[in-house]
């Protein structure tokens, strides 16, 4: 289901959709683990910076992640909470649409560069209500 959802090449993937290197390449350049809420975070992140996601898609995906995921990666109430948090901050953030980046042109830089080309912070420097509100 993850796959059907979330995978650039499904025919029903909502926006948002990354390859599985770009997804990695988030974690690393916005410093979040791989526990559920760090997924959850990520996975908001990549929704809400593409441009095409709307509120049904949101609450689509909302719907898939907590009742027909695999038990083991069905999102919570308090994943929910990151998962809006990473909403937020993607959408607050210029460049636009950063789940269709290749990646792998900054593979000879180091996070820190990549993260100024960017205009990104780690998830860790975001000084947000919604950030700090729920614990992500």
């Amino acid at each position: 289901m993850n796959w059907l959802l979330e995978h650039p090449h499904s025919p029903i993937a909502l926006p948002g959709k990354i390859n599985l290197y770009g997804h990695d390449c988030l974690h690393v350049i916005l410093n979040r683990g791989h526990s559920l809420p760090d997924e959850a975070f990520i996975r908001g992140f990549t929704m809400g910076n593409d441009l095409q996601t709307t509120w049904l898609h949101k609450q689509l995906y909302k719907f898939a992640s907590s009742t027909v995921y695999p038990r083991k990666y069905r999102f919570s109430w308090k994943d929910f909470q990151c998962f809006d948090a990473g909403f937020e901050y993607g959408r607050s953030i210029q460049p636009r649409n950063l789940n269709q980046l290749d990646f792998s042109t900054y593979q000879h830089c180091t996070v820190s560069q990549v993260r100024q080309q960017l205009a990104l912070s780690k998830a860790t420097e975001i000084d947000s209500p919604p950030m700090r509100d729920r614990g992500c």
